[in-house]
């Protein structure tokens, strides 16, 4: 379950052109990877076709080479068994787009005339005003196209375009009425049954009209920031630093407002990511329980690093909850319920079991730091899975290995971890035999 304004039938695992391809894509690139996934322990629902198959933002029915058909395309993602995704950024328009020559009065402007400042993504582009009705029908037909495609998950980017800071063809509407008027046409046009992915987009305000949502900033091939970019910006850069960080401190909004989509893992070998770093944005990932998208040419994918995804899928739907949140920066320490008693599955954070199973949790621990570090939690924590008396059973689901953890008060159960290294960790109570056990 998700929360959003239509349905799609929940999307949790997927492949997404982007970070492999960027705008370097062909149809062929994408049916070659629909068949490498086809019937993988990956078990992907969809295949989302990115931004690079149009000409310019703003003119979604003009294709670059390469692709030919877009419906073609979703006929043959469909019949390798994945829902047809596509990229659109129904309210930007590049400066040199068809659109913005024929329809300058559809821009967003400052008192001055100048188009108002929408932001750098390694371009600048145009918003458009959600306020004038002749915007409002270009974004529906974007959306209504890409539909009658036949593509069921629409990844919508870039929303925060249609509210910019300007001068608006209603000149009485607030930025939250203008977005709300986009928001509201892109659901009415999608139709109940198309997953829809809102991305770059105001949060609060985009609850009730998506099935997922994007809650954090873009991942990329590095753990922080590179140059020429600032290396130390914290949250809003390209790196997996910064789509850590905020997928776990928005882990709660995840099967409530909608599906967290957290961005894509990058598995393949050639990025600057160590295998800690990759191990650590899996767990989060699986922890954290939204959606999960790969992001790689799944030929350069080794068997290795796919098995990370395996053990981690399906997802449990049940966001685990952070129990260091708003005591630092990144927190470190993730805890899911797992628990046969009837009825536990509706408490956050608690994944019901068969019956017969007993209560244990499930415990991630994160070091983020530049350095090595001792990280841990208090068992007293952990006292809802039984008194602990008696010690603990504990299994690290990494590294397959089972160790006796002794109980009593005021015990911390810790981990020494390497610099950006993640620690998943099955911990149960030992609970003595009874008289009259077999």
């Amino acid at each position: 379950g998700g929360g959003g304004g239509g349905g799609g039938g929940g999307v949790h695992v997927g492949w997404c052109s982007w970070y492999e391809f960027y705008e370097d894509i062909t149809e062929g690139k994408i049916e070659d990877n629909a068949e490498r996934l086809k019937g993988s322990n990956l078990r992907p629902e969809t295949i989302v076709v990115d931004d690079g198959y149009m000409t310019q933002w703003g003119d979604w029915e003009s294709l670059k080479p390469g692709f030919e058909d877009m419906k073609r395309m979703a006929s043959t993602i469909k019949a390798k068994g994945f829902k047809p995704g596509l990229w659109i950024a129904p309210f930007a328009a590049d400066k040199g787009s068809e659109l913005a020559k024929d329809h300058p009065d559809w821009i967003i402007r400052t008192k001055n005339g100048k188009p108002s400042n929408s932001g750098n993504c390694a371009k600048f582009f145009y918003g458009l005003d959600a306020t004038n009705p002749e915007v409002i029908e270009h974004a529906r037909a974007a959306v209504k196209r890409a539909v009658e495609w036949g593509y069921e998950v629409l990844k919508l980017d870039f929303l925060y375009a249609s509210c910019l800071t300007g001068v608006r063809h209603a000149s009485n509407a607030s930025r939250a009425d203008a977005y709300n008027l986009a928001v509201s046409a892109l659901r009415d046009a999608a139709g109940p049954d198309v997953f829809l992915i809102g991305c770059g987009a105001p949060t609060i305000a985009s609850v009730g009209y998506f099935d997922g949502m994007r809650v954090s900033a873009d991942t990329g091939p590095t753990w922080k920031p590179e140059l020429p970019m600032p290396w130390w910006d914290q949250a809003n850069l390209p790196c997996v630093r910064s789509m850590v960080r905020n997928s776990v401190s928005r882990a709660g909004m995840s099967h409530r407002f909608w599906i967290n989509d957290p961005d894509c893992l990058l598995l393949r070998e050639s990025t600057k990511l160590s295998t800690a770093e990759v191990i650590s944005t899996v767990s989060v990932v699986g922890m954290t329980s939204g959606m999960l998208l790969l992001s790689d040419d799944m030929g350069t994918v080794s068997a290795s690093r796919a098995r990370l995804v395996e053990q981690i899928v399906p997802c449990t739907d049940t966001p685990a909850i952070v129990m260091d949140a708003h005591t630092r920066m990144m927190p470190r320490i993730m805890r899911l319920v797992c628990s046969d008693v009837e009825g536990s599955g509706s408490q956050r954070g608690t994944v019901q079991v068969a019956k017969g199973l007993g209560t244990w949790s499930v415990v991630s621990l994160s070091n983020w730091s530049d350095k090595k570090a001792r990280v841990g939690v208090p068992l007293d924590a952990l006292k809802a899975d039984g008194d602990g008396k008696h010690g603990f059973h504990t299994f690290n689901v990494w590294t397959n290995r089972y160790k006796y953890q002794a109980g009593g008060e005021g015990t911390r159960f810790s981990c020494a971890l390497a610099s950006h290294q993640t620690e998943i960790l099955v911990v149960k109570p030992v609970v003595p035999p009874q008289a009259g056990d077999t």
